[in-house]
């Protein structure tokens, strides 16, 4: 896939982040409470929230990704399609952690539903 791309492992294991090394200051930064006012959302979603809500703020955010069906749903084999939207939800929580792919609305509507499924059978 890497060949296809035109890279090399290198690619993988980025330090400069593909140049979102750069917002990781505004996490160092971040104070417990915010005082900044919400203007922008940078390609990473902790790091924007932990700028304009506060390092308080990340605990909701995180909740939000890991809803509590998980625990219940993620390793009952009984429960095939709730356990399958588990783990769909765990890796779009990944892969936010990378990239914003929380502000983009067709992504997000796909994580509601499979935050939905997890709670189905």
């Amino acid at each position: 896939m890497l060949g296809v791309m035109g890279k090399d492992v290198t690619f993988l294991f980025d330090s400069n982040l593909g140049g979102r090394a750069s917002y990781l200051e505004y996490f160092v930064n971040a104070n417990f409470i915010s005082h900044v006012p919400l203007y922008w959302s940078y390609e990473i979603p902790y790091v924007s929230v932990a700028e304009f809500v506060g390092l308080i703020g990340l605990l909701p955010f995180l909740m939000f990704f890991s809803n509590i069906v998980m625990a219940r749903s993620l390793f009952d084999i009984n429960r095939p399609v709730s356990r399958a939207a588990c783990i769909g939800c765990l890796m779009y929580g990944v892969a936010t952690f990378s990239d914003a792919a929380l502000i983009l609305v067709p992504t997000f509507i796909i994580y509601s539903l499979l935050v939905m499924l997890s709670f189905s059978e």
